[in-house]
């Protein structure tokens, strides 16, 4: 677990990957995909006809018996007399109980039931709780390039502010060795005391230079510590560099998540509107039901029966609830592709606009890298010239500066670049304002 590590070395890949699992606010965009998805398919299920078992007893305090008379013996009357024909009699009857309530009563049911025609209304439901989970998605990759041009445009800055220390100590270290050279210089009378304090004024710049690198490189590893939700405990060690290398962007495919993802709202929203007038039709449901119960009608026993049926659903009046809903829905729909034809046409703006940024950093690296190489020669010629002697303090001091100065200059070059790369790059996937 990365909460148990005191120190984890970093590179930009696996401060996205780290990013990507640490992040809550990414995670929580990650359940709420899934939360989508479980929607579809619970509606997936209405699909499926329901098929229910009852077990049920009661007892009942008070039973009820209903006595009948029954004929048991019939007799025969000929009328008239030799005629074959007359009335037939009971001549012996006797009493039967009917119970019509008992105190023990169960009943044990099975019904199956689905809607049978409803104009497919649960059938593209199912579909468009699946195309919004696809949209859901959608919006899902949108979120994570958001999330991974930021952690690498934390990750460049950082890298930079690393580099500026690195300047300034190295500036610190050179001023540090001046000042004792000048010191000793002047002890011995073969420097003026100007030149001396002069040299102790620059090695205490340097000094206040490298503390403000250093505190601008803690307050971004900070900042990146926090995009990567890491402790504070955890001492974060960047192991890439900025190089002057793989600064081409890499070309492919404009895919805008965000505006997919308004595209397939749209369609929903389209479909929605026409399945809402279906409102207006009747719906057939269909049912099979099977009791085996004790008592059976009126005798003590077990028996079962079974019942089937159909039910005719049509609301006939409800305030014309499917047209206004369906006109919802509409109006949705059409604010929607009107934003969607704005965010394309701002889209290929960015894109122009953030190519055009592009190329300019890439001119300015390359003046900057060529301004760089010839301070650096310069700088290599007057610390010769100075150390022999050839070369006054005031002089030397404006070569340095120069070379110091080249040096920031080419690194903010360089992370200007690759900053601009990522940004084209990103805004290949998804919108980077934040208004």
């Amino acid at each position: 677990m990365i909460w148990f590590i005191t120190a984890i070395e970093l590179t930009e890949e696996r401060a996205v990957e780290i990013a990507l699992k640490n992040n809550p606010n990414f995670i929580a965009d990650s359940l709420d995909v899934l939360y989508a998805q479980q929607i579809a398919k619970e509606f997936g299920t209405s699909l499926w006809p329901k098929l229910s078992l009852q077990f049920g007893y009661t007892y009942n305090s008070l039973q009820i018996d209903f006595q009948q008379l029954v004929p048991k013996k019939w007799g025969f009357q000929e009328i008239p007399p030799g005629s074959g024909q007359g009335i037939v009699f009971p001549i012996e009857v006797e009493t039967v109980n009917i119970a019509f309530s008992r105190h023990n009563n169960y009943k044990l049911g099975l019904t199956l039931s689905r809607p049978l025609w409803t104009w497919m209304r649960l059938e593209k439901g199912y579909t468009l709780q699946k195309e919004g989970y696809q949209a859901k998605y959608s919006e899902f990759l949108s979120k994570r390039a958001q999330y991974e041009f930021n952690v690498r445009q934390a990750y460049t800055l950082a890298l930079l502010s690393r580099d500026m220390v690195e300047i300034a100590r190295e500036n610190l270290e050179f001023s540090k060795r001046r000042m004792e050279l000048l010191d000793e210089a002047y002890k011995k009378g073969r420097a003026n005391r100007i030149d001396y304090l002069r040299a102790v004024s620059d090695y205490e710049m340097a000094n206040a230079n490298l503390i403000n690198a250093e505190n601008t490189y803690k307050s971004s590893i900070r900042m990146l510590a926090l995009i990567l939700n890491l402790p504070d405990t955890v001492e974060i060690i960047l192991t890439d560099s900025l190089k002057g290398k793989d600064l081409e962007i890499k070309e492919g495919e404009i895919r805008r998540y965000d505006i997919e993802y308004l595209r397939k709202q749209v369609k929903i929203l389209e479909e929605l509107s026409r399945e809402e007038l279906k409102g207006y039709l009747p719906s057939l449901v269909g049912f099979v039901s099977y009791n085996f119960q004790r008592p059976y009608g009126f005798e003590d026993k077990w028996g079962g029966s079974w019942v089937a049926g159909l039910t005719l659903d049509w609301t006939l009046f409800d305030g014309f609830s499917p047209s206004v809903k369906s006109k919802k829905y509409k109006i949705q729909a059409e604010a929607l592709k009107r934003r969607i034809e704005f965010l394309e046409n701002q889209a290929k703006e960015d894109i122009e606009r953030a190519r055009r940024d592009y190329e300019y950093a890439l001119e300015a690296l390359k003046a900057y890298e060529k301004n760089l190489r010839t301070m650096e020669e310069a700088f290599n010629l007057a610390k010769e010239a100075y150390i022999k002697g050839r070369m006054s303090y005031i002089d030397f001091k404006q070569v340095e500066l120069g070379y110091r100065s080249a040096q920031i200059s080419y690194k903010k070059a360089l992370a200007d670049v690759k900053m601009a790369k990522l940004k084209v790059e990103y805004l290949y996937l998804t919108s980077l304002s934040t208004r």
